[in-house]
């Protein structure tokens, strides 16, 4: 059975590890001869362009030295003429210069009108010139110099073979670059000629251009061939031409294209205007590419082996689990171990469905969670804790939540009776109420304050209208649950979700008017706007502004407030009256006073003082900004100490009771007179679990520290801790330790 599952796997990912591998080689070759090919090309463009600049480098050397020799005293026709010891001088110079090159054959100089020419080693007649210079036949010669005698302008010659005397120099070919004398100048008297050693030339070019089995052509400005490596090119004339034409047609001065079997690069120098052509045959690369296809070959079969030990330690890891779930399975399970070999996977199967049903418990817990899930999403809309709309939708959709209608408004209920012993019996007994058309979210929040989040379906009625049918519903309904009619608080309706956090607010403001209606009213938001009459003025601030900016300031909703404010003064300063303006401001100002002292804030009467000094609208708008701020972040951290005080007392409350065996969450609800939902939703929110789970964890805690220090009876300690049912206990601590109780103790005492 072992070998057979191993083997299945050890095939399968032999196949899935060697198809990619065969597909990954040819892709391979196929891209390393191409790239190969592209680098081999690109470098020969760059290698090009630096032997195009060495030539124009040796180029401008030679036109330096021209210009040296121009301004040499010793060289001028008058100096030459006058005695021999000048001649002797210059031809001392022309040596010294000749010696200072090594790429030259020779230097030849020539005066205008003179029959002398001057060289490196002495001074030639044209006869004499003629026997020391063979070239490759008398009209060459007679060519030669003519061209050398009557240049009145730089050019530059054609290879010339410059053939030796038997016995004396092998023949060599040169270049001859001639220069007229002095530079610069309109009439020239004379013309410097280099003679070029064409082999030591291209000995310096070739290096450049690297290892390369292909032809190298040089034209001059003219288009004329001066010289090609190698000597001997078995290029035909035709084809030549048809390069040197691609190249006059294009408009780039360098250009890499690929002709027949031929891989052509060709630049162009500014300086000069040679052009210099490299034509290599694709051969020569391809060659290179067969070594690298030995390469791959060895790398793809070391690739292979390594894929063949992969595929084998895969295998073994896939299999592994398989073993160790037989294993462990047989370890968990008291039936087990007399299930023989041949039937694990039958045992397995029976494993499985014990987990499905294990599972549809977890579900059920879940479900049990659903509500709390649901009703710390009411208390998030109702902090405003969203950013945006789509926020909330995320929310919702991702955790299958309903809260439906087009329109949302917020209800406080206040009750005549003891406050929180009524939120809780209502609480307690109801969940979501939907009738007509009207949808009913009841949550307590903050603790001992019963709200609720209606949504509405307008229709063709007004919101007023359907906003004021939902408070009579909420009222008629509550009294159905506790006996009593509460009074009612009402925000606006909202369209949004993240609009009900304004509606709370107004509601909370709202609700400080409770004591000024009778028992079972209904107190708009916009009741009380109109509560004041100086404030009813239309000449007068908004007054659901004020109401909005003291309401979000106690709530600690620095956001909404500072909002509020921006608005107030935007009123405010629109306004052509100045003491008009200077009313409201006032009125604003002790509108914040007396909610300093409300929150007992620790700010001082100077302060005040001087906001009310200030006239400037927008640094009024700035200081107060400053202030609410830190109003808001007092409340704030109020809160926060009033929360951090509520769950030391929660926390010290459970560790107090969990080993009680009729503990439960409402018995701690009832304790601190809060609703089960509002408890649970704190629970979870603070320590990160449930109630239950909570409990268990205490419970788990005691019983393992009585297993270690203690010689009592797993029985007694289990039943010490709150648990009737011993065995229920015994499964829940080794699913979550992986042993018994009776294992845990002795592996504990070995430890020790």
């Amino acid at each position: 059975m072992q070998w057979n599952l191993y083997t299945k796997y050890m095939l399968a990912f032999l196949f899935i590890l060697c198809l990619p591998i065969a597909t990954l080689g040819s892709f391979l070759y196929i891209g390393a001869a191409d790239s190969l090919r592209e680098e081999i090309e690109d470098a020969g463009q760059v290698r090009l362009k630096q032997a195009m600049d060495t030539l124009d480098q040796y180029y401008l050397s030679l036109v330096s030295t021209t210009l040296l020799l121009s301004t040499d005293p010793r060289l001028t026709p008058y100096q030459l003429r006058s005695d021999t010891f000048s001649k002797i001088q210059a031809i001392h110079e022309l040596s010294r210069y000749k010696l200072g090159n090594v790429y030259l054959e020779d230097v030849l100089f020539h005066i205008s009108g003179d029959s002398l020419i001057y060289t490196a080693e002495g001074v030639l007649n044209q006869q004499t010139f003629a026997e020391k210079y063979i070239l490759s036949g008398v009209q060459e010669t007679e060519s030669y110099l003519r061209q050398l005698l009557n240049a009145k302008s730089p050019y530059v010659r054609p290879a010339d073979i410059l053939q030796s005397k038997p016995g004396v120099a092998p023949e060599k070919t040169i270049l001859s670059v001639g220069m007229p004398f002095p530079m610069n100048t309109i009439s020239p008297n004379g013309i410097v000629v280099y003679l070029i050693n064409r082999e030591k030339l291209f000995n310096s070019i070739m290096p450049i251009l690297g290892e390369f089995k292909g032809n190298v052509l040089l034209y001059n400005e003219n288009n004329q061939l001066l010289t090609s490596y190698p000597q001997d090119s078995q290029l035909d004339q035709e084809f030549m031409s048809q390069m040197l034409g691609m190249t006059l047609k294009s408009s780039k001065h360098a250009e890499l294209v690929q002709v027949n079997n031929y891989s052509v690069s060709w630049i162009r120098s500014s300086t000069t205007g040679w052009t210099c052509i490299t034509i290599l045959q694709k051969d020569q690369f391809y060659s290179r590419v067969l070594k690298l296809n030995s390469l791959i070959t060895y790398l793809l079969l070391i690739v292979a082996l390594l894929g063949i030990l992969i595929a084998g330690y895969l295998a073994y890891r896939f299999y592994k689990p398989v073993q160790h779930i037989v294993h462990r399975i047989r370890g968990d399970f008291e039936r087990a171990s007399s299930i023989p070999v041949r039937k694990e996977f039958e045992f397995i199967i029976q494993s499985i469905d014990k987990m499905a049903l294990s599972r549809q418990e977890l579900i059920g817990r879940m479900e049990s969670q659903r509500q709390w899930i649901h009703d710390q999403f009411l208390v998030m809309l109702l902090r405003g804790d969203f950013v945006e709309e789509e926020d909330i939708r995320a929310f919702k959709t991702k955790h299958q939540l309903t809260l439906t209608g087009n329109s949302f408004v917020v209800f406080s209920l206040t009750f005549k009776q003891t406050e929180r012993q009524v939120v809780r019996k209502a609480l307690n007994s109801m969940q979501a109420v939907i009738t007509d058309n009207i949808y009913l979210y009841p949550i307590e929040y903050p603790r001992g304050k019963l709200v609720c989040i209606a949504g509405l379906h307008n229709g063709l009625q007004s919101p007023e209208n359907v906003t004021e049918r939902a408070a009579q519903l909420v009222q008629s309904l509550f009294h159905q649950h506790v006996g009593e009619y509460p009074t009612v608080s009402s925000g606006n309706a909202y369209v949004t979700y993240k609009s009900i956090h304004h509606s709370y607010i107004e509601v909370m403001a709202a609700d400080e008017y409770t004591p000024k209606f009778p028992v079972g009213s209904l107190i708009r938001f916009q009741d009380i706007l109109t509560w004041d009459d100086k404030e009813s003025s239309t000449t007068w601030y908004s007054p659901a502004n004020k109401a909005t900016l003291l309401q979000s300031i106690k709530q600690g909703d620095e956001a909404l407030a500072t909002e509020s404010l921006r608005l107030i003064t935007s009123e405010i300063s629109n306004l052509g009256s100045v003491l008009m303006s200077k009313c409201m401001t006032s009125d604003l100002i002790n509108a914040v006073y007396k909610l300093l002292h409300e929150l007992t804030f620790p700010g001082s009467a100077e302060e005040i003082r001087q906001l009310l000094a200030i006239n400037d609208i927008v640094i009024l708008e700035n200081e107060l900004t400053t202030l609410v701020s830190r109003m808001c972040e007092h409340v704030n951290t109020r809160q926060t100490t009033e929360t951090n005080e509520l769950k030391l007392k929660v926390v010290a409350y459970m560790r107090e009771n969990f080993a009680n065996y009729d503990f439960n969450l409402d018995q701690a609800a009832e304790h601190f007179e809060v609703s089960t939902s509002y408890l649970s939703r704190f629970i979870k929110e603070h320590t990160g679990i449930t109630f239950s789970d909570y409990i268990f964890e205490l419970r788990l805690e005691h019983v393992k520290n009585e297993l270690m220090h203690t010689n009592k009876s797993i029985k007694d300690i289990i039943q010490g801790v709150g648990y009737i049912n011993v065995s229920y206990f015994i499964e829940r601590f080794k699913k979550r330790e992986g042993v018994t109780p009776g294992e845990y103790r002795k592996s504990s005492y070995q430890s020790s």
